[in-house]
């Protein structure tokens, strides 16, 4: 099976690499860097292009003080 993980430089994205490395999946981490979710075009894009049967989505917004008064 083919993953994708998104978010894979933080706190669960590196729980799940430690996990899925003993499996026989084929996993594709992906951090911000190679993956921003927040560029919805890009990201249909890249997505179309590994064909992921799975996608775990680890990413998170960890600024909590700011997220408690910003306002989208």
């Amino acid at each position: 099976m083919k993953i994708l993980v998104l978010g894979s430089k933080g706190q669960l994205g590196r729980c799940l690499r430690d996990q899925l490395c003993r499996t026989k999946n084929k996993v594709v981490y992906a951090s911000r860097n190679e993956i921003d979710i927040g560029d919805l075009l890009n990201t249909q894009k890249i997505i179309r292009e590994l064909k992921p049967e799975v996608i775990v989505n680890a990413a998170a917004y960890t600024a909590v003080d700011i997220a408690e008064v910003e306002l989208w």
